[in-house]
């Protein structure tokens, strides 16, 4: 009697890579988004349930995405660029992305004596 081998459970070498690599941006991707969330709120131990309907995220047409809390943007993260490098025995795949977080505009009158004239 034979056996059937189902490709899904018997992923190729090339599929582990690019599975690996996946889970390795979404990882980063929300390690990058909860530092840009504590340092926007100034706190660590929040939770997603504290930030029900106030996170919002925003693709632009280059790729580029904006997160924002409450309206404010905190962090810009850019398309994902992928680098091949190959030698005789392995084909080595890196996956960078350029980020930047962001600050909320700080309010220039705050705290400044109103003037006329």
């Amino acid at each position: 009697m034979g056996f059937f081998v189902n490709e899904l459970d018997d992923p190729s070498p090339r599929e582990e890579a690019v599975n690996a690599i996946a889970g390795s941006i979404a990882r980063e991707t929300d390690s990058l988004l909860s530092e840009a969330i504590t340092r926007e709120l100034g706190v660590h131990g929040w939770t997603l349930e504290d930030l029900r309907g106030q996170l919002t995220a925003t693709r632009y047409p280059d790729g580029v995405e904006v997160f924002a809390l409450g309206g404010a943007a905190i962090l810009e993260l850019h398309p994902i660029e992928i680098e091949h490098e190959h030698d005789l025995l392995r084909t080595m795949i890196t996956a960078k992305r350029k980020y930047r977080f962001l600050k909320q505009q700080e309010k220039k009158d705050e705290g400044l004596p109103a003037t006329s004239g």
